[in-house]
């Protein structure tokens, strides 16, 4: 597999993905959180596209001290 950092520091890697509900399949960018989780985040179009269910959420505190709901 084969990816690449982009200019914020954020793993980036091609993934393909089908939908549960109608088999389409579609290319993506993933980006996986190597410092927090280890999870996997898509773009929220490609999620509502392939009509992806939630997962989990994540409560995370930014830089500023601000609380962001992650899902």
């Amino acid at each position: 597999m084969k990816g690449h950092v982009d200019q914020y520091g954020r793993a980036l890697l091609p993934i393909e993905l089908r939908s549960a509900a109608g088999g389409m399949t579609q290319s993506a960018e993933g980006w996986i959180d190597t410092e927090f989780t280890g999870e996997l985040y898509l773009p929220q179009a490609t999620i509502d596209q392939l009509q992806l269910s939630k997962n989990a959420m994540v409560r995370a505190e930014m830089a500023d001290g601000s609380q962001v709901d992650l899902i």
